[in-house]
């Protein structure tokens, strides 16, 4: 199970895309879903990771939902 965060477009997409073709279940989070659809095999979640109770939204979700998490990909650029 991996999370690639900002993985909704550029670089991070491409991420959650490598992950996926390699049997990873993913979820991508970012602050807006860009085209994200859950037919391409992706979870998304909205989340703002300057924001603390995000962050800990989303973990709590992803744990909720796939038990774990293997590998976190800290793609998203803040200001």
């Amino acid at each position: 199970m991996a999370i690639v965060t900002g993985g909704a477009r550029g670089i991070g997409l491409a991420i959650a895309r490598g992950l996926k073709e390699f049997g990873a279940e993913v979820v991508v989070t970012d602050v807006v879903n860009h085209g994200i659809k859950e037919t391409e095999g992706f979870t998304f979640i909205r989340c703002d990771n300057r924001r603390e109770e995000d962050i800990l939204q989303t973990v709590k979700l992803v744990v909720e939902k796939f038990k774990r998490i293997d590998i976190l990909v800290n793609n998203a650029g803040s200001c």
